[in-house]
């Protein structure tokens, strides 16, 4: 009869399985008719070891996705998720998309959702014209000019059903994309003999074959995806089938994880269900805060409660408020020093990675040695760096100018050189120039020289892999092992782009490039130190357990119930959410997913303690706090002030613009890099360069109008074409001149990109107005926008202030200040008053002095003269999207 067995955290599910499958081989059972199924190669691993050592037999055991593969008779190649979206990049889907689109089909998958679901889903926009979306655009971007502004009831309501229509019209235009994009990627795979992971278990379902399994067992049963739990079905139409889980420890659910796998399982087999309720690893104390959190996952005596197997109570679990995260990290460091516990039975955990910063700087600060797991790229180690530099100098990349500055680091030029270099790095090829620099030092020419020669050598091999060889004698990398371990995995990649490209050394450089522009982020490999702290998040602390547990960050924050990006899955399609009747009953489904997976975190947190329990409360505590009949110690600590020594380095400061003070505030180090040393963006943004080609076509309609003449917008356009040798149509920038056209009539128009510079305090600031009008009630600055994010906030007001500034410099009466948003549903547009109070005259929302705004752009601009340092932002936010990670200080290792 089949079996489920609901095993608690540490109640011996292993032990569980292995004594089963020892149990059928004594009954005589053929090891071959048994069939073990996981999710890991380690317990995979763990499982046929721990067999063979209790029965000396050899049974199969498999990870999902490798008995798929082994079942497969056909040759393939199996692809990663990035790997399709390298794919629709290829074929011209842009690389926000080609990783949304890539998603979307993973997860798709896993989630049983087909193309069909689609298909049937877009049949229900048959009622939308979507031919219509531009000229529905275009109402509702231009309806405000028939209201005094954009707050009145009276637009509100008409512009509301536009609004919808827009929407289904958007909505359906996606749909059509992302469908086109499956199809076309799909096709590109079945020609390449492609198969990703998803791929592989649909492929095994729809040619399964008749299997003469006699027994299945399966481990970790709750994280069974949708397809996985089919192939179950079929190949398991008897009863002898026998699952292990948690549905506590369901922690995988944004994986594709079946929610209700459990109770489908109990349906289909209607199985004998047995608990395993002893712990042999927490204590009583931990093990009644599990049940106290994660209850509330169930109905009223629902939940099963699990106690230690032999009745230890244990140390009480301590709840620790502390004033903020760096308290919180001395308080940690402190009690960790305070114990005889041993480093390597001590486990830090936490939500994100984020709230491991400052534990993370405490440990380092007092030597005590910790392992974590990377959250950094392969490709932003030093030595990958620099390996990719010197391929990206010798297959001349597109970006081997900024290359040549990681390989000319290793020099340390005089600074008279350097200074010479990064005046030409803004005009010249540098390779050419480096070729007849002469250096001021003998010694670091014939270096450069060298260099230079080696260079010319490399060229000359052409087979990828013997380059790579060739390029790490060269520079001397892999001295020790963990580097050994990257480096190899480096190669390892190279390998996979030659199996699945079978390409050279540019082709190669283009795909790593491609990598970052579609986020791959393939993670450095770390080596653990022995005898040392172990720092993981939640998720990865499954299957561990530890002497003494610190979780650390539960203040309001957690749980963490804010939306996430999900892939495009529409709700009505979602197997999670399509049975909801509204957006109300939706967005209570959502909460209620979410803060039950978040109360599984907790419950898998807490349960691998051992001994010692405790939660440590930064600020605030959790909501989680509230279902625990405990104290919370409030903790004051004094936390010290460390100081770091950095090398201060002179530079040369740029002229000022709004753009390059919102870059320092936003990454001191992102500024030096692109303001001072003028290095190029590691990618291309096609959107910004569309963008870009648009503001050029308008100048030259509107110069000529300036000038009496009559400029058609094509002939504009091949104009522009021919000036940034592109190859833009009326098409890629129709949307935005369509609204601008109405939006704008010229009537009153004085000049066009206006140049400005002028000096404040010493202080020069500078910039372009993209057009000023001459009205009768004073000057209109207007700056046009094509981006999709509306403008606000202090970019909004550092922009338009510096521009009025520059007017009133030359003592201009300024009467308006437009920033018009051509994808957007209406201008921001302000009425500048006597004062230098600009008030908002369509949005009604709010107003700003452009002087108090301009005097804190002259006290940053300061404070940027006086910086020797230039050290990069602390907060790893902005680094996410930050195309100067190659070259950036903070990612190195």
């Amino acid at each position: 009869m089949a079996q489920l067995i609901l095993a608690g955290a540490g109640t011996g599910k292993t032990t569980k399985i292995v004594e089963h499958i020892a149990s059928l081989l004594k009954q005589g059972v053929n090891p071959k008719k048994i069939l073990a199924l996981t999710f890991t190669n380690e317990a995979a691993k763990n499982i046929a070891s721990r067999v063979l050592e209790k029965t000396d037999q050899e049974v199969p055991v498999y990870t999902f996705h490798g008995f798929c593969s082994d079942q497969i008779e056909e040759n393939f190649t199996i692809i990663e998720e990035y790997d399709l979206a390298l794919l629709l990049l290829d074929l011209g889907w842009e690389p926000y998309d080609a990783k949304l689109y890539a998603q979307t089909i993973t997860r798709a998958k896993d989630l049983g959702v087909t193309r069909k679901d689609y298909e049937d889903l877009l049949r229900t926009y048959d009622d939308v014209d979507e031919e219509h979306l531009e000229r529905l655009r275009i109402e509702l971007q231009t309806l405000y000019l028939k209201f005094e502004n954009a707050r009145t009831k009276n637009y509100r309501d008409e512009a509301r059903p536009i609004k919808q229509l827009i929407k289904r019209a958007n909505e359906k235009t996606r749909l059509q994309d992302f469908l086109l994009a499956w199809e076309k990627v799909e096709e590109e795979k079945a020609k390449k003999h492609y198969l990703d992971y998803g791929d592989l278990q649909l492929r095994l379902l729809e040619n399964l074959k008749d299997f003469d399994f006699e027994h299945i067992i399966v481990d970790e049963f709750q994280d069974t995806n949708a397809i996985q739990f089919a192939i179950l079905k079929r190949l398991c139409p008897h009863q002898n089938i026998v699952v292990v889980g948690d549905q506590n420890q369901s922690i995988y659910a944004f994986r594709g994880a079946k929610r209700d796998v459990i109770e489908e399982f109990k349906k289909e087999y209607s199985p004998q269900v047995f608990h395993l309720d002893r712990s042999w690893r927490s204590p009583n104390t931990v093990l009644r805060v599990a049940h106290d959190i994660i209850k509330h996952n169930y109905a009223q005596g629902e939940c099963f409660e699990v106690l230690n197997a032999q009745g230890r109570e244990g140390k009480p679990v301590r709840i620790v408020k502390l004033n903020d995260a760096k308290a919180e990290a001395v308080f940690v460091a402190n009690h960790i020093e305070s114990t005889n516990t041993p480093l390597n039975e001590t486990l830090i955990l936490y939500r994100s990675h984020a709230q491991a910063k400052e534990i993370i700087s405490e440990l380092k600060r007092r030597n005590i040695p910790f392992n974590t797991v990377s959250t950094k790229d392969l490709l932003l180690r030093d030595d990958i760096k620099k390996i990719i530099a010197y391929l990206q100098v010798i297959a001349k990349g597109e970006h081997h100018k900024q290359s040549w500055w990681v390989l000319l680091g290793d020099l340390n030029l005089e600074e008279e050189d350097l200074a010479i270099l990064l005046k030409k790095n803004k005009k010249e090829d540098l390779e050419d120039f480096l070729r007849t620099l002469p250096l001021k030092n003998q010694e670091k020419q014939k270096e450069l020289q060298s260099l230079l020669s080696r260079i010319d050598i490399l060229r000359e091999e052409k087979d990828l892999l013997k380059l790579i060889e060739q390029v790490i004698e060269f520079i001397g990398v892999g001295h020790h092992e963990e580097s050994l371990i990257n480096i190899k995995r480096f190669e390892d990649l190279a390998r996979h782009f030659i199996n699945i490209e079978h390409k050279g050394v540019k082709s190669f450089v283009s795909y790593l490039e491609n990598l970052e522009k579609v986020g791959a982020n393939l993670k450095e490999q770390k080596l653990e130190s022995p005898g040392a702290v172990k720092l993981l998040t939640m998720h990865a602390a499954k299957g561990l357990e530890a002497q003494d547990v610190y979780l650390i960050g539960w203040n309001e924050g957690f749980p963490n119930l804010k939306s996430t990006r999900e892939p495009f899955i529409p709700t009505s399609i979602h197997p999670f959410y399509k049975d909801c009747i509204d957006e109300k009953d939706l967005a209570k489904r959502k909460k209620e997913i979410r803060l039950e997976e978040e109360r599984r975190l907790a419950y898998v947190a807490i349960t691998r303690a051992k001994d010692s329990l405790i939660i440590t409360c930064p600020g605030s505590t959790s909501r989680f706090i509230e279902d625990l009949n405990l104290q919370v110690e409030e903790v004051d600590i004094v936390v010290p002030t460390h100081t770091k020594q950095v090398k201060a380095v002179k530079h040369e400061m740029p002229y000022f613009s709004f753009s390059n003070l919102l870059t320092y505030k936003t990454c001191p180090k992102k500024f030096e890099l692109q303001e001072i040393y003028r290095m190029q963006p590691a990618f291309y943004n096609e959107s910004a360069a569309r963008g870009s080609f648009f503001h050029g076509v308008i100048e030259k309609i509107s110069k000529a109008r300036l000038e009496g003449k009559h400029l058609s917008v094509d002939e504009a356009i091949e104009k522009q074409n021919q000036e940034q040798e592109t190859q833009y149509t009326y098409e890629d920038i129709k949307a935005w001149y369509e609204v601008w056209k109405r939006r704008n009539t010229l009537e009153y128009l004085q000049q066009v990109e206006k140049p400005f510079l002028f000096d404040e305090d010493g202080i020069k600031f500078t910039g372009f107005i993209d057009r000023i009008d001459a009205t009768p009630q004073g000057y209109t600055i207007i700056d046009y926008k094509t981006g999709k994010q509306k403008t606000t906030g202090e970019k909004l007001q550092w922009q338009l202030s510096l521009y009025a500034m520059s007017l009133i410099k030359n003592n201009k009466k300024i009467h308006r200040l437009i920033v018009d948003e051509l994808n957007h549903e209406h201008p921001t547009s302000f009425i500048l008053k006597d004062d230098g109070t600009a008030i908002d005259e369509i949005g009604r929302q709010y107003a700003f002095n452009i002087k108090q705004v301009f005097n804190r752009m002259k006290t940053l601009a300061k404070e940027i003269k006086k910086d020797q340092h230039f050290l990069p932002v602390e907060d790893d936010t902005p680094c996410r999207t930050c195309p100067f990670k190659l070259y950036c200080p903070k990612w190195a290792d």
